[in-house]
């Protein structure tokens, strides 16, 4: 069978999906190697799967103008040495490197993380066949799916609407990059142009989308690691392969110690001792925790003896919770598969990839989006398919937020729905689809 590389940005929750994605293509028979520019070497291995580092990750590559001389010589400048800075911000890439990598490896496809744009581009550089990897629902314009970053839910909203959004996201995207030429400086963005530019890679590929930056891409193959049915009704996007959500339920926690688990599982029996619901809030692990949040769930829990809260601090949230009732626990680092095993709900940010484990352990979810990134878009899409409420930020106080849990943990409705769609994940991984996608775009 053939050698496949998987190569992701590292973060949590593309790490943990590829976990799946990689045994269900050694299940097929393939050998994958997981590669990446993050320091996840003892993640990986810990899965039992083999690990390559690739170069780190530079955010910001292009280095500042110099500062010296008055005013306008400064401004000059930053002008004219604006393509050299370009120019040396492509080396700082170190993508010559990366494609050393790849080629060394002997592979015969590439996964690669719809993010990687370095590893894109080091796998264009050697001829190697390469299959994007999205963590995402769809990112395109012109599907008549709004961006991620929209609450809005087609049919609420008409046509006209939705493309008023795509306009306005899109626009603020390439207007922030016409601001910054206009001041003479320069990003990664333009780093990896400049690289595209000299190794032939057909930078129409690129265009600027509103989400993820700074380029989406317009026909390579994608591999969509969620389910269609989540989708709003669209017109997909050429290439798109819909592969079913990627959980590895008997995946190796690294994070969790034995302490960890030992007090999860301390938590769990307390709740099922004092016949009370469990539910569970994890933290997000893209950006600071709403502290907010936890703390008017800590007070609505206090007087429900009929709930017990186990919820993840994340390491970001700095909230003063103070002395926390009996009924309520909190971790540092929650073992997250763990805990949604024996949870009856989940108070969710909208992850995805929190949105998918939920959605494999059937656990309802009530959804406040933190409004960042994709998350406005999957609450939209959970609450639109009935897998649990959305809850509005603005107006969800104590009382609105024990109202919306009450119904989350109760109806039925919301169980029923989330058997539906697991069923349909259980399709695609009993069908193997992503090794029947991978199948067909290997050469020969």
């Amino acid at each position: 069978m053939a050698h496949v590389l998987c190569i992701t940005s590292g973060l949590t929750g593309i790490l943990n999906a590829s976990v799946e994605l990689v045994r269900r293509l050694e299940a097929a028979g393939h050998r994958v190697t997981c590669l990446s520019p993050s320091p996840v070497r003892e993640a990986v291995e810990g899965q039992g799967l083999r690990f390559e580092a690739l170069p780190a990750f530079v955010r910001d590559p292009v280095p500042k103008p110099p500062p010296r001389g008055g005013r306008l010589r400064r401004v000059v400048a930053r002008y004219t040495s604006r393509r050299a800075r370009i120019a040396a911000g492509a080396e700082v890439l170190q993508i010559d490197a990366s494609a050393r990598i790849l080629s060394g490896l002997g592979a015969d496809l590439a996964i690669i993380d719809i993010e990687s744009h370095e590893s894109v581009l080091a796998a264009h550089q050697i001829g190697l066949p390469t299959l994007l990897l999205s963590q995402f629902f769809s990112l395109w314009p012109g599907t008549g799916q709004p961006p991620l970053s929209s609450p809005s839910v087609p049919g609420e909203v008409g046509p006209e609407a939705v493309e008023a959004e795509w306009a306005e996201a899109i626009g603020r995207r390439q207007a922030a990059h016409r601001r910054l030429r206009r001041q003479g400086l320069a990003d990664r963005s333009d780093a990896l142009l400049h690289h595209a530019r000299q190794v032939g890679f057909p930078t129409r590929e690129w265009a600027r989308g509103a989400f993820p930056p700074p380029f989406v891409y317009r026909t390579l193959p994608v591999l969509a690691m969620t389910l269609e049915a989540l989708e709003f009704p669209q017109r997909r996007r050429p290439g798109l392969h819909y592969v079913g959500p990627m959980v590895a339920p008997n995946r190796r926690d690294v994070r969790a110690t034995a302490d960890t688990e030992a007090e999860a599982d301390a938590a769990i029996a307390r709740a099922r001792a004092a016949d009370a619901w469990l539910v569970y809030a994890p933290a997000s692990s893209m950006d600071a925790g709403d502290g907010a949040l936890l703390q008017t769930l800590v007070n609505v829990v206090a007087h429900r003896t009929d709930w017990h809260l186990v919820a993840g601090r994340g390491g970001h949230t700095e909230a003063a919770l103070g002395a926390l009732p009996a009924n309520v626990t909190v971790f540092d680092y929650a073992p997250q598969l763990r805990l949604l095993e024996a949870a009856d709900a989940a108070v969710v940010h909208g992850g995805i990839n929190t949105l998918h484990e939920c959605l494999h352990a059937e656990v309802p979810m009530l959804a406040v989006s933190g409004g960042r990134h994709d998350q406005n878009g999957c609450v939209a899409r959970l609450a639109h398919h009935g897998l649990g409420l959305r809850g509005d930020p603005d107006r969800l106080g104590a009382a609105e937020l024990e109202h919306d849990l009450e119904r989350v943990l109760t109806e039925a409705s919301f169980r029923d729905a989330l058997a539906r769609f697991q069923r349909l994940a259980d399709r695609h991984r009993e069908a193997n689809t992503v090794a029947e996608v991978v199948a067909a775009h290997l050469p020969g």
